[in-house]
Formats: structure tokens, C-alpha cells, sequence
């Protein structure tokens, strides 16, 4: 893969059913349990069985969690904060942690999707699926985009998410996705340097409960892909990216990023905080969706006056229109929305909307 040199990655399989295998047997030690006060008990000899067990729950509900948790062994409580704000996620983890000192908080991205490439688009109207004319260039879905924000604006965490599976045939729905789904998603999340909440079709999951052979081998083609990360040394090393994002909203700017991945073009993430000379080597693009103080500013027009190109979303104009003199560069209009300035050996982009999603 272009993205990111593979590095370390852990997998949680979502189980929900009363019956474990061993954890050797399923090749996973990371269980992410959904919180239910009346089956969790059923649980709590994951421990014997070599797992580490998490209760997956909302916010709301983490308080009560920690505590059964606590009683029944288990690792951890992962946390999937719905629409609360980040500030507030953070304040109700720290008494969290005070409080239980002995389980591990996770934050989970639930907004994720499933890894494909796609060439046309399945919509739904009125009831009726309907596919679009093919594209130009068939683009991927990954989930580059929510990793590299989560990466840069929450930096003390893995980036943990989940996704639900796109089943749209009824063979799919009945039987749930290939091995060959499943090892993509593990190895995707190994690439990008995340953790991932696996959810199992109910068919693959109940049959491996009841030791079912055709569950089992299908599972069992994905446990070389589970097995791979794991069986590397952690190592730290940079992802190739020559593409950098300068964003103070991961919100706002996951559209333009998720665009860019879609055409397998490798990038970086950089809040206005961390923008610096270091933080521009190797990038040939830049793009700038953050108002800039004037010393970041200064920044982005030395990278462009030493040959990169800077594009400027937004209202940038004051930064795009100096040349190395001071003197307004003269503008070349590329579009209705984008104008370009020559700065030193590089030039300058301005765009003037947003960017937003083509479909």
C-alpha cells in the first residue's frame, strides 16, 4: 500500500455471543464486548480463556460499565462518544480513569467505512437500488482520511474506529461478507498504523460458536492477516505522503482529505499548531483550510517560493497575492472558483469555495 508503512495495529472482534472459543483458536486476544448489564456476566471467564475483554459502551452509560467491568476482570471499556463534544468526552474519561485506575479508556470512531474500491455508485431511491454510470477512475473507500484527523487531533490515542459492512445483495445479507472483506479491513487497519473494532456477520459468529468447519474456514483465512502486524517488531516510521493538510477542523476538512484518498494520493495531516519547515519536508502540496497567524502564514510562502504549491481554500487572499517584492502577483484564473498566483519558483492556488463531496 501507498499510505503508510505497516507498523503496528490491534484488532478487536466485536463478539456477542454467550459461547467463546479460545482465544488461540480464534487468533484474536481483543474481545470488544457490547455493553448489556445482563450479558456481560456471561463473560467474565474471558480472562481464563486468554482474551482481554473491553465493554463496548456509550458515553452515557461508561460510568456503570467501569464498575461491572471491574468485578468481571475485564481489560478495558471502549467508548463511543456519539454527539458528544470532544471536551466533554475528555472531561468524563478523566474522572473515568481516576475513578478506575486499573481499566484502559478507549476512544471509538464509529463513523468509518468498509474498504472497497468502487468503480460505480449503488444508491437508493424510493426503495430501488440504482447504479450510476461508471466512473473515469474507479476511486477507494478507506478510511486514510478519519485515521490521518484522528492522528493529528487526538495524537495520544491509536486511532481506534468501527464500520458497518455494506451487504447489498441477498446472498451477502444472509451469509455476510467474504474472507477476502474481512483481510482487507485487518490489513487496512495494519497500513494505516490503527486499531480496528471488527463486527462479525451473525452467520460467521454463530457458526463459530457452535465450532460450525465452513465458519471456521472461512475465519481461518483471515487469521494470516490477523497474525501478520503482530509478529513484526513495533517499529515508528513515517508514512510517504507528499501531500500535507493544514486544518484546525477535522469536521469540516474529512470531505476534500477523503478525496484525495480516494485517488490513492498519500497525505499528511497537520493542525496550524504544528506547521513548520519540518513539518513541510518531503511535501510537494500543501493545502490550507485553517486561517493562518502571520508567522504560519510566512511559512506557507517560503514552502511555495522555493518551488511547492500552496492551495489555498477559503479566504487566503492577502497570503496569495504577495510576491517575493511585496508587489500583488498578477492572477491567472483557472476556473470560475480558482485563481493562481506565481510566488518565487512555486505558485499559489486560491480557492474560493468549498470543497465538497461529488456524490
Amino acid at each position: 500500500m501507498l499510505f503508510a508503512v505497516p507498523v503496528w495495529s490491534k484488532v478487536f472482534v466485536r463478539w456477542t455471543q454467550p459461547l467463546l472459543p479460545p482465544a488461540e483458536r480464534l487468533g484474536v486476544h481483543e474481545l470488544a464486548i457490547p455493553w448489556n448489564a445482563v450479558a456481560l456476566p456471561s463473560f467474565r471467564g474471558a480472562a481464563r480463556q486468554g482474551y482481554r475483554a473491553y465493554a463496548e459502551v456509550a458515553i452515557g452509560e461508561a460510568s456503570s460499565a467501569a464498575k461491572t467491568a471491574t468485578k468481571f476482570g475485564f481489560a478495558g471499556i471502549i467508548v463511543n462518544p456519539g454527539d458528544s463534544r470532544p471536551d466533554q468526552i475528555e472531561q468524563a474519561l478523566r474522572k473515568l480513569r481516576s475513578a478506575y485506575p486499573r481499566l484502559l479508556f478507549l476512544t471509538l470512531n464509529p463513523n468509518g467505512k468498509q474498504p472497497q474500491m468502487r468503480g460505480t455508485l449503488i444508491v437508493k431511491r424510493n426503495g430501488v437500488l440504482e447504479a450510476t454510470s461508471p466512473t473515469a477512475q474507479p476511486w477507494l473507500d478507506t478510511n486514510l482520511a478519519l485515521v490521518r484527523l484522528e492522528q493529528a487531533f487526538r495524537p495520544a490515542q491509536t486511532p481506534l474506529y468501527s464500520f458497518a459492512w455494506e451487504l447489498t445483495d441477498t446472498l451477502q445479507q444472509q451469509h455476510g461478507p467474504d474472507a477476502k472483506d474481512y483481510a482487507l479491513a485487518v490489513a487496512e487497519a495494519g497500513a494505516f498504523d490503527a486499531d480496528l473494532v471488527l463486527s462479525l456477520h451473525e452467520s460467521l459468529e454463530n457458526g463459530m460458536a457452535q465450532n460450525n468447519p465452513g465458519a471456521w474456514a472461512v475465519w481461518d483465512q483471515v487469521k494470516s492477516y490477523l497474525r501478520f502486524f503482530p509478529q513484526h517488531p513495533e517499529r515508528r516510521l513515517d508514512p510517504e505522503a507528499n501531500v500535507g493538510v493544514v486544518t484546525d477542523d477535522d469536521a469540516a476538512s474529512y470531505e476534500p482529505i477523503n478525496l484525495l484518498a480516494r485517488h490513492n494520493i498519500a497525505l499528511r495531516v497537520l493542525r496550524p499548531a504544528d506547521l513548520s519547515p519540518r513539518g513541510l519536508e518531503g511535501v510537494d502540496v500543501v493545502v490550507v483550510f485553517s486561517a493562518l497567524e502571520k508567522l504560519k502564514a510566512e511559512t506557507v510562502t517560503d514552502f511555495a517560493k522555493k518551488g511547492g504549491v500552496a492551495v489555498l481554500v477559503g479566504s487566503h487572499r492577502s497570503l496569495a497575492r504577495q510576491s517575493d517584492s511585496g508587489q500583488s502577483a498578477q492572477p491567472v484564473r483557472l476556473s470560475e472558483q480558482s485563481v493562481s498566483y506565481a510566488v518565487g519558483k512555486g505558485r499559489m492556488i486560491e480557492l474560493s469555495e468549498p470543497v465538497t463531496d461529488p456524490e
